[in-house]
């Protein structure tokens, strides 16, 4: 795997308001088959240069389990059709392309392609546009992002290198819907551009857990950068405001033993790719080819299923957000830990408009996944179920975790 040793130590750079400015509606593995090809990007590109795809090299790269060759050309075709919105110097919305030519030659399985001429500004010349016009750029190396599980990794990385150039703190505004809010930045965009953002965001505690910690640590694990966060109710302005408004980050490049040490932790997960992949190769690879679209076909059915079947019970449910979180147990089950949640908030954080009701289900879900996330760290207890337990310590409160959460939504919604 020399080969691939070297093409994930190959940088890919950006100019910074493509980052900055730019509403992606790609997938993550998407988003990294952007970051692999711009690799291949050399100084002295030019719009008519070919880039070819190795698909072995890229899955290995990445870390991928299985991607079969067509999976890899769909890829890249709904890579093609997308259009990228960017907000341009003047404040508008402009759409832009990847990929222009995609040629997939079936016989030996090679794949080659073209830049789209609206992206190459945005990539070619950098060193250029900066000595002449001032346009900063951003790179990193492949693999800085190729082992990132979560799906805003990549892009809070990209962001916060892209301000770190001349700063080693950077503060973006929270849930204000501002073209400085860090969610507008990393929001998937609708058909217009606009952004769309997760109700659930509206909750500071689940937006840092969702978004902001496992961004944080894969960042901390995999990156030559080491960051931190802190929120505060201080507005950009210096104002205090009655909420959480503002995210500040603090970035400072590692130490030469910390950069070793995350050489060090990269190179054994790739030896254990390719240790897996030998083992599979061996025993499974036979067998695998041949019942592979059976078993694709049935994993999607399955799929569907556990979807459709999510919706028909949240279309009966009191708490359909809240169900969405413990589907595990039963639609009972879930509404006993729903009601016996609410007994635990505290009198006047929600009015009693029903417009408050989403609010209500997002506190219980954060009350309640600090006690079961507690349950599945602990020692199993045979004599009891996992619901019995929770439902014990979410009626209970014996950590008065309660009195955090009610604190947290206080500031958000009391005396309204």
């Amino acid at each position: 795997m020399a080969r691939s040793n070297s093409a994930r130590n190959q940088f890919v750079a950006k100019r910074n308001d493509i980052i900055q400015q730019s509403r992606l509606s790609l997938t993550l593995t998407q988003s990294k088959a952007i970051s692999y090809i711009l690799s291949k990007v050399k100084r002295e590109d030019t719009e008519d240069t070919h880039y070819f795809f190795n698909i072995g090299e890229f899955k290995h790269i990445m870390k991928l389990k299985k991607i079969t060759y067509k999976e890899v050309g769909d890829m890249l075709q709904n890579i093609a059709d997308q259009s990228t919105y960017i907000v341009d110097k003047t404040g508008k919305l402009k759409l832009i392309r990847w990929l222009d030519i995609v040629r997939i030659e079936p016989v030996d399985g090679k794949i080659e392609l073209t830049l789209h001429k609206d992206i190459t500004p945005y990539v070619f010349n950098l060193i250029e546009q900066k000595d002449e016009n001032g346009e900063y750029y951003t790179t990193y190396k492949l693999q800085d992002i190729s082992l990132m599980k979560h799906y805003y990794s990549p892009r809070v990385y990209e962001i916060l290198k892209s301000y770190a150039y001349n700063n080693e703190q950077w503060k973006f505004e929270f849930n204000t819907g501002s073209d400085k809010d860090l969610q507008v930045l990393i929001a998937k965009p609708d058909e217009k551009g606009n952004p769309v953002i997760p109700k659930s965001w509206s909750s500071w505690a689940v937006f840092k857990r969702d978004v902001l910690e496992p961004a944080k640590d894969e960042i901390n694990k995999y990156t030559p950068i080491k960051i931190a966060y802190k929120e505060s109710k201080y507005d950009l302005y210096g104002t205090k405001q009655g909420r959480i408004c503002t995210i500040e980050f603090y970035m400072l490049e590692k130490t030469k033993g910390e950069k070793n040490q995350t050489e060090d932790i990269i190179e054994q997960e790739y030896k254990e790719v390719d240790e897996e992949e030998e083992r599979q190769m061996s025993i499974f690879d036979n067998f695998y080819n041949a019942h592979r679209e059976q078993l694709e076909k049935e994993a999607l059915e399955e799929l569907a299923e556990m979807d459709d079947e999510l919706e028909k019970r949240q279309e009966k449910s009191i708490c359909p957000v809240f169900l969405e979180n413990f589907s595990e147990f039963s639609d009972e089950e879930v509404e006993g830990l729903f009601k016996a949640a609410l007994d635990h908030i505290a009198r006047g954080i929600f009015s009693i408009k029903k417009r408050n009701w989403d609010a209500r289900e997002l506190w219980a879900i954060d009350y309640v996944t600090y006690y079961y996330d507690k349950i599945k760290a602990t020692a199993k207890d045979t004599k009891t179920t996992v619901f019995k337990r929770l439902y014990d310590c979410v009626s209970k409160d014996y950590d008065d975790y309660s009195v955090k959460v009610n604190m947290d939504y206080i500031d958000r919604y009391g005396d309204r």
